[in-house]
Formats: C-alpha cells, sequence, structure tokens
C-alpha cells in the first residue's frame, strides 16, 4: 500500500477540505504557468464547459470513473452527452490548456485529491496519483507538454486527437484567416507558427483571446478584442 492510499484511509478528506486545500494551492501559484492559461480560481462564475450543475449538487456526488474514458470512441451520442455530463460530479476545473482542454481535481470518491486530463474527446489520469504538488512539478518541468503522450493513441491514427482541432484543420485547408469558438492549445499555437515560417505567409485567427497574427519569422502577435487591427 503506497503512502497516498495510507494517507487516504486513515485521513478520510471531504471534499470541503480538498477544496480548501485547492484555494491555498491557487494563491501560492497562481502566477506561475500551470496550464497554457494558468490557473483557474475556485467559483461558480469560473466553470468549464463540463461543470454546469451548481457546486452545491454537483461535489458531493462521488466522481463516476474509475479510468480513462475516450467517448469519442462511441458510437451512441445519447451516452457520449450522458458520460461528458457526469464529469462535473465530484471534480472542479483547476486549469485550462485550451482547445476543450481542461485539468481537474477530484473531490469525491476513490481518486478524491488526484489531478486528471478532461477534453472534448475524453478523459484520463496522467499519472497514477497525481495529486496537486507532482502535478505543479510535471508541469514546469515539461512546459506543459507532459501529458501530450496520454492522448497519442486517442483515435484512429497516431496523434489523430491533436489532428482534429480546428484551428489545424483549418490550416490544412490553407485558410489563412478564420476564428475558431474556443481558445487555441499550446499544440495549436506551435503548429500554426511553425506553417507560418514554412509556407512563408501570415495567418490570422481569432480565438476568445484576441486576434492572433502569426508571423514568417516565427512571432505570434495577439492583439486582444478591445483593439482593432
Amino acid at each position: 500500500m503506497s503512502l497516498f492510499d495510507i494517507f487516504k484511509k486513515n485521513n478520510p478528506v471531504s471534499y470541503q477540505e480538498i477544496i480548501t486545500q485547492y484555494q491555498e494551492f491557487f494563491e501560492a501559484n497562481k502566477s506561475l504557468p500551470l496550464g497554457y492559461y494558468g490557473l483557474i480560481p475556485y467559483g461558480e462564475d469560473t466553470k468549464s464547459p463540463f461543470h454546469v450543475a451548481p457546486y452545491d449538487r454537483a461535489l458531493p456526488v462521488d466522481f463516476p470513473f474509475e479510468a480513462a474514458f475516450v467517448w469519442d470512441e462511441l458510437n451512441d451520442e445519447q451516452l457520449i452527452e450522458e458520460k461528458m455530463g457526469v464529469v462535473q460530479c465530484g471534480s472542479i476545473p483547476i486549469a485550462r490548456e485550451g482547445c476543450g482542454i481542461y485539468w481537474i481535481l477530484i473531490t469525491t470518491g476513490k481518486h478524491a485529491g488526484e489531478v486528471w486530463l478532461v477534453t472534448e474527446s475524453g478523459l484520463t489520469p496522467i499519472q497514477e496519483k497525481m495529486d496537486l504538488q507532482t502535478w505543479k512539478e510535471n508541469q514546469l518541468k515539461s512546459n506543459n507538454t507532459f501529458w501530450y503522450p496520454a492522448v497519442a493513441n486517442w483515435g484512429p491514427i497516431q496523434n489523430a486527437f491533436f489532428l482534429t482541432h480546428a484551428a489545424k484543420q483549418m490550416a490544412a485547408r490553407e485558410v489563412e484567416v478564420f476564428g475558431v469558438s474556443s481558445s487555441m492549445c499550446q499544440s495549436c499555437l506551435d503548429y500554426l507558427s511553425k506553417c507560418a515560417v514554412k509556407y512563408q505567409k501570415e495567418y490570422f485567427v481569432t480565438d476568445p483571446e484576441g486576434t492572433r497574427i502569426f508571423g514568417t519569422d516565427g512571432n505570434i502577435e495577439t492583439i486582444g478584442h478591445d483593439q482593432s487591427l
């Protein structure tokens, strides 16, 4: 039995205590680049698309997943909606990577205290019993890319998960000016930057963060929505 298991067995922690621990973690680490778009403060106005029910209803319910689950592989639309809908039970969003990718902290059930990754394609633990501190160390050590191998085999071909992102699909169609509904992830930003250099043409992409100009020299300029081109 690991120290993590012994601690949980001898010191059962309520979901309220886990939330308090996260609030303390947030205050101590909010200036660090944890997740491409940083840490998410705990609160009703900072939910992810997966967390729509009031916290007082969703958090006391045990987290319903025991292992990784890829709903993109299901053929039943109703079952997909059901699986995506119960992510909010016993978890809170703590960081955002872009392209509909979030880190969640599990607050109830067998995996309480662990950090998992949830996406529009599925969800997964990245490392066994990964707590907040271990997640932080992994993020900082890898520049927020340590989780890439965990989703590399989702889909019919290697890295299909990343290839399906809207920004990459538009670039593959040789569209140079377009908009996407979700903030772009680091993988998409890197991809478009490399395309701009390789093909020596600029890309203008608008997402919820603003309009990004990918220059032929590899630089990315971001213009906020309160500014004009």
